[in-house]
């Protein structure tokens, strides 16, 4: 087993006492963490992942999360589980710990969300309660996450707000999934179902405020991803109105400022959708750090890996032996920018094997 998944208690409750939160690697609240010690923590992680020994797989719908080298293009199994079904990786802001979903057998009411600690050198991966796309605050005291239908008797589904000891928890009354601000005072929830709609909302305030970039004539397409602050998001964008900033119908990868939710303006575009490449991009990740971009695209063969360099010339290139697959998607990068964490099924174990040789 790749990961050992302890369970705090036999039924999985939504209680976890058991984590420690304050850990000496930490700056106190007020005082930012620098890239160099963000860095050392990214690293630390990377060490205790790699101190597990991977499985062999046991049934055919098994996803596992992989990690990638961006800087050396290495790739390695970084949890998995054959009783499971792991998803939607969350690499928090100070890099010390991981979040993700497992599934047992497809039953998504079932859906635990689980946590990588490595503030102590022997950490284990933790369950922590029913959920999916768990996302931690900046401080470490408090998650949040999805609850789906039925995963709790008489519990309303949708994005939850619960503190790791297990003190407190309530629900912000919206479907989506959930992502926490680096500056931790609002989450950021997308909303599927056509093009994807952007709620801004402070974890303790019932105001719900939706991110608006029709004034550009464009609309949010894909799941957003926070870039270096609390005022900028990476996404797929589409233009939806002549006049637009882009063309009507034209995709494209931009940077946005959302510092005035009502008027986001775009930043800067990464790159258009056809020019020199045709894929239809999902899940585009930024470093501010690195200045390297990094997506899901998918194409007529297949789910493939793309990279997109501020210091390349042309269009993104195709990752080697990160595709094509028939699923490659769900993408979290370390805040340092060094690693990228993804979701995929069985197929890409052949292209381990590969890599190997």
């Amino acid at each position: 087993m790749k990961t050992t998944l302890t369970r705090s208690t036999a039924h999985w409750l939504i209680c976890s006492a058991s984590i420690i939160c304050c850990t000496t690697s930490r700056l106190s609240a007020d005082e930012p963490l620098t890239q160099e010690a963000i860095s050392k923590n990214v690293a630390k992680v990377v060490e205790r992942i790699r101190s597990f020994g991977p499985v062999e797989p046991e049934n055919d719908n098994q996803m596992d999360i992989y990690l990638l080298d961006v800087d050396t293009g290495k790739i390695e199994v970084a949890f998995d589980d054959p009783s499971l079904e792991l998803g939607t990786p969350f690499w928090s802001h100070d890099g010390l710990r991981i979040l993700f979903d497992a599934t047992p057998g497809r039953k998504w009411n079932r859906t635990q969300f689980a946590m990588l600690d490595a503030s102590e050198d022997d950490a284990k991966v933790t369950m922590h309660g029913f959920g999916n796309c768990p996302t931690i605050s900046p401080d470490g005291k408090q998650v949040s996450y999805r609850l789906n239908h039925d995963a709790l008797p008489d519990v309303e589904p949708g994005v939850w707000v619960m503190d790791l000891d297990g003190a407190e928890m309530h629900p912000l009354g919206i479907i989506g999934y959930p992502r926490w601000s680096p500056d931790g005072d609002a989450i950021l929830i997308s909303r599927n179902g056509g093009p994807t709609s952007l709620c801004l909302q402070p974890h303790n305030d019932p105001v719900i405020t939706l991110l608006n970039l029709r004034n550009c004539g464009c609309s949010f397409e894909s799941n957003p991803y926070w870039v270096g602050d609390e005022n900028t998001i990476v996404a797929t964008i589409e233009g939806v109105d002549p006049g637009a900033e882009i063309g009507v119908g034209e995709t494209c990868i931009a940077l946005i400022d959302i510092s005035q939710p009502e008027a986001c303006r775009i930043k800067r575009i990464l790159w258009k959708q056809g020019d020199g490449l045709d894929v239809r991009i999902l899940s585009p990740l930024f470093s501010p750090t690195s200045g390297k971009c990094v997506f899901s695209g998918r194409t007529e063969d297949g789910y493939q890996l793309f990279l997109l360099d501020d210091k390349q010339e042309g269009p993104p290139q195709a990752i080697k032996l990160c595709g094509p697959v028939s699923y490659l998607d769900e993408l979290t990068m370390s805040p340092d920018g060094r690693y990228v964490l993804f979701c995929s099924n069985l197929e890409f174990r052949e292209l381990l094997k590969q890599q190997s040789e």
